[in-house]
Protein backbone atom coordinates (compact mmCIF):
# COMPACT_ATOMS: atom_id res chain seq x y z
CA UNK A 1 0.00 0.00 0.00
CA UNK A 2 1.33 3.51 -0.93
CA UNK A 3 1.93 6.15 1.64
CA UNK A 4 -0.82 8.45 0.19
CA UNK A 5 -3.28 5.46 0.35
CA UNK A 6 -2.73 4.78 3.89
CA UNK A 7 -3.67 7.96 5.39
CA UNK A 8 -6.85 8.34 2.81
CA UNK A 9 -10.07 7.89 4.10
CA UNK A 10 -13.75 9.23 3.11
CA UNK A 11 -14.93 12.49 4.19
CA UNK A 12 -18.20 13.36 2.60
CA UNK A 13 -20.18 12.70 -0.37
CA UNK A 14 -21.65 15.81 -1.71
CA UNK A 15 -25.31 15.82 -3.35
CA UNK A 16 -27.18 18.61 -5.32
CA UNK A 17 -30.97 18.19 -4.10
CA UNK A 18 -33.88 20.04 -5.83
CA UNK A 19 -35.68 20.18 -2.48
CA UNK A 20 -33.19 21.04 -0.34
CA UNK A 21 -35.49 21.20 3.31
CA UNK A 22 -37.39 18.11 2.44
CA UNK A 23 -33.95 16.57 2.23
CA UNK A 24 -32.38 17.86 5.13
CA UNK A 25 -35.71 16.60 6.88
CA UNK A 26 -35.07 13.02 5.56
CA UNK A 27 -31.54 12.64 6.13
CA UNK A 28 -31.35 14.39 9.61
CA UNK A 29 -35.18 13.17 11.30
CA UNK A 30 -35.92 10.21 9.20
CA UNK A 31 -32.15 7.91 8.98
CA UNK A 32 -30.62 10.06 11.76
CA UNK A 33 -27.51 11.81 10.85
CA UNK A 34 -26.53 14.45 13.13
CA UNK A 35 -26.15 18.40 11.67
CA UNK A 36 -22.58 19.48 12.33
CA UNK A 37 -22.41 22.93 10.56
CA UNK A 38 -24.16 25.11 6.99
CA UNK A 39 -23.29 27.73 5.30
CA UNK A 40 -24.49 29.69 1.77
CA UNK A 41 -21.97 29.56 -1.14
CA UNK A 42 -21.39 32.93 -3.37
CA UNK A 43 -23.80 31.88 -6.12
CA UNK A 44 -26.65 31.20 -3.06
CA UNK A 45 -26.70 27.87 -2.90
CA UNK A 46 -27.42 26.18 0.96
CA UNK A 47 -25.18 23.77 2.34
CA UNK A 48 -25.27 21.53 5.42
CA UNK A 49 -22.73 18.81 6.56
CA UNK A 50 -24.52 15.84 8.14
CA UNK A 51 -22.31 13.67 10.23
CA UNK A 52 -23.16 9.93 9.29
CA UNK A 53 -21.09 8.97 12.37
CA UNK A 54 -17.17 8.86 12.56
CA UNK A 55 -16.82 12.19 10.75
CA UNK A 56 -17.84 11.07 7.93
CA UNK A 57 -20.52 13.49 6.03
CA UNK A 58 -23.52 13.77 3.38
CA UNK A 59 -22.99 17.20 2.16
CA UNK A 60 -26.38 18.57 0.93
CA UNK A 61 -26.52 21.16 -1.90
CA UNK A 62 -29.91 23.39 -2.50
CA UNK A 63 -28.77 23.97 -6.04
CA UNK A 64 -30.29 20.53 -7.41
CA UNK A 65 -32.57 20.37 -10.81
CA UNK A 66 -34.38 17.28 -12.21
CA UNK A 67 -32.01 17.47 -15.21
CA UNK A 68 -29.42 14.97 -14.54
CA UNK A 69 -25.77 16.34 -15.10
CA UNK A 70 -23.50 15.55 -18.23
CA UNK A 71 -21.05 12.78 -17.40
CA UNK A 72 -22.65 12.02 -13.79
CA UNK A 73 -20.90 9.40 -12.35
CA UNK A 74 -23.25 9.04 -9.02
CA UNK A 75 -24.72 5.70 -9.07
CA UNK A 76 -26.12 5.23 -5.65
CA UNK A 77 -25.37 6.39 -1.36
CA UNK A 78 -25.07 2.78 0.62
CA UNK A 79 -25.53 3.08 4.18
CA UNK A 80 -24.21 0.40 6.05
CA UNK A 81 -26.55 -0.59 9.24
CA UNK A 82 -27.13 -3.62 11.11
CA UNK A 83 -30.86 -3.66 10.54
CA UNK A 84 -31.45 -3.50 6.95
CA UNK A 85 -35.28 -4.12 7.48
CA UNK A 86 -35.58 -1.24 10.23
CA UNK A 87 -33.61 1.45 7.47
CA UNK A 88 -35.80 0.40 5.05
CA UNK A 89 -39.03 0.56 6.49
CA UNK A 90 -38.01 4.25 8.28
CA UNK A 91 -37.05 5.17 4.75
CA UNK A 92 -40.36 4.03 3.13
CA UNK A 93 -42.49 5.94 6.55
CA UNK A 94 -40.30 8.80 6.16
CA UNK A 95 -41.08 9.92 2.54
CA UNK A 96 -38.75 7.85 0.40
CA UNK A 97 -39.75 5.15 -2.74
CA UNK A 98 -39.07 1.71 -2.64
CA UNK A 99 -36.85 0.60 -5.24
CA UNK A 100 -35.80 -2.61 -4.35
CA UNK A 101 -37.36 -4.42 -0.51
CA UNK A 102 -34.75 -5.68 1.82
CA UNK A 103 -33.16 -9.08 0.34
CA UNK A 104 -30.29 -11.56 0.59
CA UNK A 105 -27.76 -12.72 -1.46
CA UNK A 106 -24.45 -14.54 -1.31
CA UNK A 107 -21.54 -13.22 -3.62
CA UNK A 108 -18.81 -15.63 -4.77
CA UNK A 109 -16.58 -13.35 -4.38
CA UNK A 110 -12.39 -13.99 -3.85
CA UNK A 111 -10.75 -14.08 -1.77
CA UNK A 112 -13.11 -12.96 0.32
CA UNK A 113 -16.89 -14.41 0.40
CA UNK A 114 -19.59 -12.24 0.96
CA UNK A 115 -23.50 -12.52 2.30
CA UNK A 116 -25.21 -9.25 2.35
CA UNK A 117 -28.36 -7.94 3.08
CA UNK A 118 -29.70 -4.74 0.75
CA UNK A 119 -32.07 -2.40 0.22
CA UNK A 120 -32.71 0.59 -2.10
CA UNK A 121 -34.81 3.24 -1.97
CA UNK A 122 -35.46 6.85 -3.82
CA UNK A 123 -34.82 9.93 -1.89
CA UNK A 124 -36.68 12.73 -1.52
CA UNK A 125 -34.09 14.55 -3.67
CA UNK A 126 -33.99 11.76 -6.35
CA UNK A 127 -31.16 10.04 -4.83
CA UNK A 128 -30.78 6.28 -4.70
CA UNK A 129 -29.97 5.18 -1.29
CA UNK A 130 -28.93 1.92 -0.34
CA UNK A 131 -29.05 0.32 3.26
CA UNK A 132 -26.45 -2.25 3.21
CA UNK A 133 -25.30 -5.17 6.14
CA UNK A 134 -22.56 -7.31 4.86
CA UNK A 135 -21.09 -10.53 6.55
CA UNK A 136 -17.43 -11.00 5.74
CA UNK A 137 -15.95 -15.14 5.43
CA UNK A 138 -12.61 -15.86 5.38
CA UNK A 139 -10.47 -17.31 3.22
CA UNK A 140 -11.10 -20.64 4.51
CA UNK A 141 -14.32 -20.45 2.41
CA UNK A 142 -12.71 -18.62 -0.52
CA UNK A 143 -11.27 -21.98 -0.95
CA UNK A 144 -14.32 -24.03 -1.37
CA UNK A 145 -15.12 -24.57 2.40
CA UNK A 146 -19.24 -23.54 1.99
CA UNK A 147 -21.00 -21.24 4.07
Amino acid sequence: MSQLNAKLGIHHIALRVKDYDASFRFYTEVLGLKFFTSWTTAAGAKVALLDTGNNRFIELFSDGTDAAEENQRFTHISFRTVDVNAAYEAAIAGGATSIMEPSEKKIDASPVRIKIKCAFVRGPGGETIEFFHMERRGTEYANGMGW
